[in-house]
């Protein structure tokens, strides 16, 4: 058991280091400006040089790790995790955010080798929605916790409240999240920067209602 979690952080941690070792690889054929900064819409905003961009690369994948980290030991420092044992939950969903944020950096490396034509704006908003819609499959399987899912005062003292609305956000993220994927895809930017929103509103606000009426009915039948 305990090589296999080595082997798989292993590959994780292989999978984390490709943005860097693809933009040594490609450091002599990089412009002599890179894109340092994204504004809300994907634009770039800011630029800088090849040394700048390699430190932002750099930052971005030491936190990619660190996230990894924190996520798949998550059980370690949460205290209502701290005797549980390792979820194989929080392990698919380290792994998913790292894969994310690892090919976000690719995206923004390639946005910087084609000035002119971004890469980042067509596909930030895609891949935003397939990660909610991932996260969104495994939040009925999140246990409780101070880290991750919908924590809110309702869930958090109510084991049951926790189960109930976790199982309603996770097909309410699934749904939200590719949603936005193929809207984003066919949506004019304008149009699916309010769709964006309004998506977002819907994804948080109806879990949250949802376990605020759990709580009434919980606390008028006592």
């Amino acid at each position: 058991m305990q090589n296999a979690r080595f082997l798989k952080q292993l590959v994780v941690s292989v999978i984390i280091a490709l943005p860097l070792v693809y933009l040594l690889l490609s450091w002599n054929v990089l412009p002599e400006r890179m894109p340092l900064h994204y504004n809300a819409k994907g634009e770039i905003d800011s630029m800088g040089n090849k040394m700048d961009f390699l430190g932002a690369i750099f930052i971005l994948s030491i936190v990619n790790l660190a996230t990894f980290l924190i996520i798949s030991n998550i059980h370690k420092i949460d205290p209502k995790r701290s005797k549980a044992e390792q979820s194989p939950t929080f392990d698919k969903l380290a792994m998913g955010v790292s894969f994310f944020l690892t090919a976000l950096t690719i995206v923004i490396i390639m946005d910087g080798m084609n000035q002119g034509k971004s890469i980042a704006t067509k596909a930030l908003l895609p891949m935003v929605g397939l990660l909610l819609a991932f996260i969104g499959n495994y939040m009925n399987n999140i246990k409780p916790n101070y880290f991750a899912g919908i924590r809110i005062p309702w869930t958090l003292h109510d084991e049951d409240n926790w189960k109930q609305t976790h199982r309603i956000a996770s097909h309410v993220w699934v749904a939200g999240g590719l949603t936005i994927t193929v809207a984003s895809l066919i949506a004019k930017p304008e149009i699916m920067e309010v769709l964006m929103l309004v998506l977002v509103a819907i994804m948080v606000i109806i879990p949250v209602g949802y376990s605020y009426l759990l709580f009434r009915k919980t606390k008028s039948q006592n």
